[in-house]
Parts: C-alpha cells; sequence; structure tokens
C-alpha cells in the first residue's frame, strides 16, 4: 500500500527503502517522433543519504531509434528526514540530458501536474531533440515562498519534421545553441499544508497562487542570432460556491517578450498534446499553430458539486459532478520575432501557422463530467474561434485528472 502512494505521489516506486525506480513517465510511452519508447530510470533516497540524491534514467524511441537520458545530482543543504522535496526545500541540482522537446506544453502555470505516461492522443510533428546542462538553487523561506535561480546550456536539434530554415543562409541550421539564465518565485498568500513521508497535502485548495519568472536567452553560436528577454506571470484561485463543493477555478497567464529570438526559446501559447490534458492548457489547439510572443491566457472551470447528480437516485451515489469550461487567450507576434518580417530567424515549423492577434482572441469552450471514479475527467470541448484552414480540430473529446503531483 505505501509503495502505491509513493508511486502516485512522488512518480518513484520504492525498492528497498534506499533506491527507488522512476519516474513512471519513463516507463513507456508514445508520440509521433519517437513512436514506442520504453525506458528506465532509478533514484537514491533519503535512507542513502540525507544530503545527496542521484537520479537518472534511460529511454528508446523505436520508430527515430534514438536513446535519450538524463542524469541529475543534487546537494541538500540540510538533512532530508522523508524525501527530498520535502519542505523547506534548500538545494543545488546539477543535470544534464537529451531527450525531445513537445513545444507548446512548456508555459508557466502555479498548478504542479505530471505527464505520468507521455501518450499523444493524435498526430503530433511540433517536437524537436534537446540536449541540457544545468545548474540550480532552489529555496523556500517560508510555506508560502519558493525561489529558483537557474543556468543552462543547450542545444536543439531538428528532426525528420522540422528543420532550422533561415533566409539568409544557404543550408538549414544543424542546431540552435543558447545560455539561458532564468529567475523563478512562487508565493501563495495564506496558502499552507501538511508535509507527510511522501507528499504535501493542500490544507487551504482556495489559496491565492502567485509565480512570476524571469529568463534571458543568450545564442551560442555565430549562426544563432537569439538574445531574447522573456517575463512570465501566472495567478490562479479557486472559488468555493456552496458545501457540497461546487467552485470556480480561475487561472490567468501572461508572456512579454523582448529582443528577438529563435521559436524553440520563446514561450508559446499552451496546449496539450497528450492524452491528459491539463487545467491552463487548450485542448482544440495544436502546437505552434497559433505564434505569439506577447500573450495573454485565462481559464475558468465551474463544478457544480454534484447537484444535479444528486437529484438522479442511484446515480448520487457515484458522486459525479457536471463540469464546464472556457478558455481564451489574445496576443501578437511583433516584427522582430516574425521570421518572415526577420530573415535571420528560423521559419516557424508548421506551414500553416498563424499569428494569434489582439483583437482576435482564440477561445474553446467544454462540457464534461467530473469525479468519475473519484478523479476523472470527460469533457467535449468546441473550438469558438479560428476554425477556418487546417490543421484546426473544431471540437472533440478531453481527458482530465483531478490529482496534482
Amino acid at each position: 500500500m505505501n509503495r502505491h502512494i509513493m508511486a502516485s505521489s512522488t512518480g518513484y516506486i520504492p525498492r528497498d527503502g534506499k533506491v527507488a525506480f522512476g519516474p513512471l513517465s519513463t516507463l513507456f510511452g508514445y508520440n509521433t517522433l519517437e513512436g514506442f519508447r520504453l525506458g528506465a530510470g532509478v533514484a537514491t533516497t533519503a535512507r542513502l543519504s540525507p544530503y545527496i540524491a542521484l537520479r537518472g534514467y534511460g529511454a528508446y524511441g523505436f520508430r527515430d531509434r534514438r536513446w535519450k537520458y538524463m542524469a541529475e545530482a543534487e546537494w541538500s543543504l540540510r538533512p532530508v528526514d522523508s524525501y527530498f522535496g520535502s519542505w523547506p526545500v534548500n538545494s543545488l541540482k546539477a543535470r544534464m540530458s537529451f531527450d525531445t522537446q513537445t513545444l507548446g506544453t512548456e508555459a508557466l502555470t502555479t498548478i504542479p501536474q505530471r505527464q505520468r505516461f507521455r501518450i499523444i492522443r493524435r498526430h503530433n510533428e511540433m517536437m524537436l531533440y534537446r540536449r541540457e546542462a544545468t545548474m540550480s538553487y532552489q529555496v523556500e523561506p517560508t510555506r508560502q515562498t519558493s525561489l529558483t535561480l537557474s543556468g543552462a546550456r543547450e542545444r536543439i536539434y531538428p528532426t525528420r519534421y522540422i528543420s532550422f530554415i533561415t533566409a539568409v543562409a544557404p543550408t538549414p541550421l544543424h542546431t540552435l545553441d543558447a545560455w539561458r539564465l532564468y529567475a523563478e518565485a512562487a508565493y501563495s498568500p495564506g496558502g499552507d499544508f501538511i508535509q507527510t513521508w511522501v507528499r504535501r497535502h493542500e490544507i487551504n485548495p482556495s489559496a491565492l497562487r502567485l509565480k512570476a519568472r524571469i529568463g534571458c536567452v543568450k545564442g551560442a553560436s555565430s549562426s544563432d542570432a537569439t538574445d531574447l528577454l522573456t517575463i512570465e506571470g501566472a495567478a490562479s484561485k479557486l472559488i468555493p460556491l456552496a458545501r457540497n463543493g461546487m467552485c470556480v477555478e480561475l487561472l490567468a497567464h501572461t508572456t512579454v517578450t523582448a529582443g528577438h529570438g529563435a521559436y524553440p526559446f520563446i514561450p508559446s501559447i499552451p496546449c496539450s498534446p497528450y492524452i491528459l490534458r491539463s487545467f491552463g492548457h487548450f485542448a482544440m489547439l495544436t502546437p505552434m499553430e497559433l505564434a505569439a510572443d506577447n500573450y495573454a491566457d485565462i481559464h475558468m472551470r465551474f463544478d457544480d458539486g454534484g447537484a444535479l447528480f444528486s437529484l438522479i437516485p442511484g446515480v448520487r451515489l457515484l458522486e459525479m459532478s457536471i463540469s464546464a469550461s472556457v478558455d481564451a487567450a489574445a496576443g501578437s507576434l511583433s516584427h522582430r520575432n516574425n521570421p518572415e518580417i526577420n530573415h535571420i530567424l528560423p521559419a516557424l515549423p508548421l506551414a500553416s501557422c498563424r499569428s494569434l492577434e489582439w483583437g482576435k482572441p482564440y477561445a474553446e469552450a467544454g462540457i464534461g463530467i467530473n469525479r468519475i471514479l473519484g478523479i476523472m475527467l470527460i469533457e467535449y470541448v468546441w473550438r469558438l474561434s479560428y476554425r477556418d484552414g487546417p490543421p484546426s480540430r473544431r471540437s472533440g473529446i478531453a481527458l482530465g485528472m483531478n490529482v496534482s503531483f
């Protein structure tokens, strides 16, 4: 039982107390670039050393026939008595990795969720390879505050679907190389939790959550003209409406950029090509379908707390509820980051890519059933704008899980 709790909370399966296998997301997956993907990973625990943790995984894609890996060492500046990541975090990390990068899935969010098994639900060619060496420091001064400083050297590789073609170079670029520095801060006024041996249990889920990130990206080669400053902010709030669990969940996110850079280094509009859709991501939006370097997106979800199903005998015992959602984004792509105008930048990867417009927001709405088996959400989502032209999906089913990790 304890193994199941730890696996669902941390993503690792304990073996003998000193070593754990995982994360679960490395075990298997499927996507357009890699095909079927199998892997395995391992991590040491605080029982082996309360100060040093070692983690790593290896994975192989049977379609692209390439190995991916990650190796990480963490040094905690205070003794860890439960698990690495327990409060209060005060640690240094060194990480090296080579893996895929799915465009449109890395926007800043205040909701901590992980994709346990990275399975793409539809054809998605918007993926790249990324090699990265990172050093970071994270500290939690209070139970409501977290600060992270990080520096990285990145190299991004093309795939058989995406080439780095510029108007000023006779041949495609072999790689995109850059140095990245960023600082991230999270604050939750009134937020609190109970620390257990495997996870943190929120005791005030309606507390406001704020997060901000500022990053500087500088091209590391003569062929990469990236010189970019990005600023992201996000806020979320759960508003209870009734004692039966009726509530409204809100999430707002914005991105502002200065300077110019290749599109893999610019935070793109959040979308979810995976089977499980995370709140704060658009379900019907194809990655890189709408380009923007300055934009704002807002997400709202209403849950009736089971008020409707409670009126139906027999169904009320299932404790399901009705859910409705609205998601919208507005923004624009500046001339300095538009490859059709700034010819030193690589062309956008999607031939039918369009620029998002402030005067024409993207929006979608959905309705569905929540708390199926206690955790599942099934929604039918409609696209309300930008319905013309490929590769837009006008409507479809989206799945979600009401579990935060």
